[in-house]
């Protein structure tokens, strides 16, 4: 009887100290999405780096020659941030067009909109938009990346090294404007952005200088989109 005893409250003990005491179940709390923060840009004027940040509210646009506005506009309504379109723009590199979107479109978002609409195959370059920079001046709303940059050698003798740069970054000489200095055309084919080209460009050790043909935007009174 006593053994019987002995050996129910070992078992007891022994079941008690091996059982594991319940784990206390927590909710988990949603983390909060965090808003990624627009990316940084910037432009070399006279060899110093000039910030830029984006304006997300506007695209400039460049079509295949021969579409009309009601076409273009068609294009542009597969995105659901458009709201309207400016009629053709005359810049140094072509014709463009600036592309209204939804004042609250983010960063993210529009960089989505740029790569979504350079698939397209009448589009010939999609390019963002900045806020106004002081080195360029006063009096307009923001600053728009046109396809073109500008590009001046430290020699003339150094066109060789230029014309090889264009073909390794598919880029296209599209003026003259003097014995060094070169308009620039960067397209969707091209490695970069007008932008982009232009840095690396700038960076180049036989260039002097590099900047992009910017668009100066301001706003006519009878419209909320831009003109010349």
């Amino acid at each position: 009887m006593r053994s019987f005893y002995t050996l129910g409250l070992f078992c007891l003990l022994f079941a008690f100290a091996c059982t594991k005491p319940a784990q206390k179940t927590t909710t988990a709390t949603p983390q909060t999405a965090r808003t990624t923060a627009c990316p940084e840009y910037f432009y070399y004027y006279q060899q110093e780096k000039v910030p830029l940040k984006l304006k997300p509210a506007y695209l400039l646009a460049g079509f295949q020659p021969g579409l009309s506005q009601e076409a273009k506009t068609s294009i542009l309504k597969t995105v659901p941030e458009f709201e309207n379109l400016s009629t053709d723009q005359s810049g140094s590199a072509g014709t463009f067009n600036v592309v209204k979107l939804r004042n609250a479109t983010s960063c993210d978002r529009v960089l989505q909109i740029i790569k979504q609409l350079q698939q397209k195959n009448e589009l010939t370059f999609v390019n963002p938009v900045f806020d106004p920079v002081s080195n360029l001046g006063s009096g307009y709303l923001w600053v728009g990346l046109t396809s073109g940059f500008l590009v001046t050698l430290k020699s003339a003798d150094q066109m060789p090294q230029l014309k090889a740069l264009l073909t390794e970054t598919r880029t296209e000489l599209l003026d003259t404007l003097g014995e060094t200095t070169f308009l620039i055309g960067a397209t969707k084919n091209a490695k970069g952005n007008a932008l982009e080209m232009a840095n690396y460009f700038h960076e180049q050790p036989f260039v002097e200088n590099a900047e992009p043909d910017f668009f100066l935007a301001t706003k006519p009174e009878d419209s909320n989109l831009p003109s010349r």
